[in-house]
């Protein structure tokens, strides 16, 4: 194997770790938001926690609900430990991702 081959073997591999340490990261602080949303409707009882996030927080109804949804399903999700358990992970996040971009 050439050096060049080498290094991209190393880059591709080290940028590989990081997509799923960052998909774990993304999930991770999408179930705390969906956490606090739900801390929040139970607090203040009769609020309409998506037009309060839409209101408060500049995300959508839908985005608020889902986050709450990931929250409250999060031990059903595997953990991540590879890149296809990673997607698997944020799959849910796609239209989140989408609406924020909004």
């Amino acid at each position: 194997m050439n050096e060049l081959e080498t290094s991209s073997i190393e880059e591709i591999r080290h940028l590989q770790e990081r997509i799923v340490e960052n998909a774990h990261k993304a999930v991770l602080d999408a179930e705390r938001i969906g956490q606090i949303l739900k801390e929040v409707r139970e607090r203040v009882p009769g609020t309409d926690i998506g037009q309060w996030a839409e209101s408060n927080c500049g995300i959508t109804k839908s985005t608020a609900y889902r986050y709450m949804q990931l929250f409250e399903y999060r031990y059903k999700i595997p953990t991540v430990g590879k890149l296809q358990e990673a997607y698997t992970q944020i799959s849910c996040l796609t239209k989140v991702v989408k609406e924020v971009r909004k």
